[in-house]
């Protein structure tokens, strides 16, 4: 088993995604202009950062997941080049935070597969189902500034 199996670097790993993610939220906060969305995404930060101190004791304090924070920094970055271009800024904002959003659902399930403690199995559960409310928001949002569009054009 690799060091990055060992249930402590999976939940190091989980926080260093949730972690990217808050300066993501942070980004869109500033860069949208809707006060619902600015809403939602200051509810969905603070999820995060709860989610990342209550799994803080569960964490390898020593691992380095470069490669995920250069990753999701290439993902804002690629973001704010095309909400420059794009008419909608606010959407593509929200189309790469439900991608964000879906692929942090996954590293959760993951997580979960592995061998863990009984009240780290219980956190991640509970929190897995906090990070779903959030998808699902933003995915109705997505799904609404959509139609709109649609509606419009």
């Amino acid at each position: 088993m690799s060091a990055a199996n060992y249930p402590s670097d999976n939940i190091s790993y989980l926080i260093n995604v949730l972690q990217s993610g808050i300066t993501f939220y942070s980004d869109g906060i500033k860069a949208v202009s809707c006060d619902s969305t600015r809403a939602l995404f200051s509810r969905i930060l603070r999820e995060k950062q709860q989610a990342c101190t209550d799994l803080m004791p569960y964490a390898n304090q020593q691992s380095d997941f470069t490669e995920t924070s250069l990753l999701i920094e290439a993902r804002k970055l690629y973001t704010h080049v095309v909400s420059k271009l794009s008419a909608d800024s606010e959407q593509v904002f929200v189309d790469q935070l439900v991608a964000l959003e879906s692929r942090v659902l996954k590293k959760f399930d993951d997580a979960l597969n592995e061998k863990q403690s009984q009240s780290c199995a219980q956190l991640l559960r509970k929190i897995r189902t906090r990070m779903q409310q959030c998808y699902d928001e933003l995915l109705s949002l997505k799904q609404a500034r959509t139609q709109l569009l649609k509606d419009r054009a």
